[in-house]
């Protein structure tokens, strides 16, 4: 019993008794928590700390404090929620420590109990001190004893309906916050998509049209070929047309990724785009897939087994989906090599499986894949930026769809796309 004092230490029940004695006099659960909070400040090696309360009927959490002001709770939360360490806490009635993403802090979550429950939860973050964790926890857990008598007290002297009340203000609080975020990252998304669309075309896609245009004139004259070094000119020509259609491909993943990262933070047009239906999926997979067969001169390679179905999404969109997903099954497989295209209705989604048999992906470069990223670029010597993927996946979160990509290093890849049936929630 003496140790346990000693590791309480006499400042820190000063802290409590002071809190313990203060809390009559401050008028709402806002001061009340903050006052709490305090106790959690003056312990060693604090670094921040918040406080969420509970709604009893639809458990969810609503923050009411945190200090410092300026810390990112909602990031904190959410990899807290992620890791499972909230559910952890909250299932086993104690308290459960985590360690953060910057090296030398943990995150502690500390259950507020009542006599009904959980009432609240705290979480604060320390610098990571091997001999002060077991006083730590134990000045966590008394922390939360007070903390939860004090709560308890409170919410016995507010009727339901005005805690109710309280519950709905912090809510339409924290969604006018959300509101106004959004509003502020949709402004900037689109003045970064609209200074793209206004100086990338001007600048670079005007002689690029000028150059496929010239390149196509001259691709089709016959006679050039007649002239002494004509099939040396013909194949320039060839080059530069191929460049500028690379070049031109390019921009318009480019613009179409700043497009669909704007869309991601308007809700109005996600709704909107929701509700289309595209009802010839089956038909635009066949006729990507046979179109690049036959530019590839690979007809043979290309088996297809495909169902017709009506799914969410505009038709433009899955068009350009299915395009990456076969444009890389071709790009990344070599000629005489099967690849195969498959549709069928698993649950409630339309789910089609591309499958190839060439590089292949180990799981890191699967995990890593993302905007501008490009596996083997100088072994294989691919074009692009690796826009592809990141697409197929924006495309897919605007419509709940789903990716999943299984794959051994220089065997196979299979790349299975689900779309919501059509009518299905």
């Amino acid at each position: 019993m003496g140790n346990k004092t000693a590791i309480l230490s006499d400042d820190f029940i000063a802290n409590i008794n002071e809190f313990a004695s203060e809390y009559i006099h401050k008028k709402d659960i806002n001061d009340i928590s903050l006052l709490s909070l305090d106790v959690l400040t003056k312990l060693p090696n604090f670094y921040c700390s918040s406080i969420y309360l509970i709604e009893d009927e639809t458990y969810t959490f609503n923050f009411v404090a945190g200090k410092p002001a300026n810390f990112n709770f909602e990031a904190q939360f959410e990899y807290l929620l992620v890791n499972e360490s909230i559910g952890n806490a909250l299932s086993g009635c104690e308290i459960v420590s985590y360690p953060c993403k910057s090296p030398g802090y943990t995150d502690y979550i500390v259950p507020i109990l009542g006599y009904d429950g959980v009432l609240a939860l705290v979480i604060a973050k320390f610098k990571n001190e091997t001999e002060l964790t077991e006083g730590l926890i134990t000045k966590l857990s008394l922390f939360g004893s007070v903390t939860g008598s004090i709560f308890q007290s409170l919410f016995s002297l507010i009727d339901k309906q005005h805690y109710k009340e309280i519950q709905n203000q912090l809510i339409a609080v924290q969604t006018l916050e959300l509101q106004k975020r959004q509003q502020h990252l949709k402004l900037r998304m689109e003045q970064l998509t609209s200074n793209l669309n206004k100086t990338i075309p001007h600048e670079i896609r005007t002689p690029i049209l000028h150059i496929l245009g010239l390149s196509d004139f001259l691709k089709s004259m016959d006679e050039i070929s007649t002239l002494e070094t004509g099939n040396d000119i013909l194949d320039m020509i060839h080059d530069i047309n191929f460049s500028a259609k690379r070049l031109n491909n390019l921009l318009d993943n480019y613009i179409l990724y700043a497009n669909l990262v704007t869309l991601s933070y308007d809700l109005n047009e996600i709704d909107k785009h929701n509700l289309m239906i595209t009802e010839d999926l089956d038909s635009i997979v066949y006729e990507l897939a046979s179109e690049k067969a036959y530019a590839t001169h690979r007809a043979d390679d290309l088996s297809m087994e495909l169902e017709s179905r009506l799914v969410r999404g505009d038709h433009i969109l899955l068009s350009k989906l299915f395009f990456e997903v076969i444009d890389n099954a071709f790009k990344f497989s070599e000629p005489n090599t099967k690849i195969e295209i498959k549709s069928y209705v698993k649950d409630n989604f339309y789910c089609v499986s591309v499958t190839d048999h060439g590089l292949g992906m180990d799981q890191v470069e699967i995990e890593a894949i993302s905007p501008f990223v490009q596996f083997n670029r100088f072994e294989h010597e691919q074009q692009g930026i690796g826009l592809g993927l990141a697409i197929v996946i924006k495309i897919l979160a605007l419509y709940n769809g789903d990716i999943k990509i299984i794959s051994e290093k220089g065997k196979y890849t299979v790349v299975i796309i689900s779309l919501i049936l059509a009518g299905e929630s």
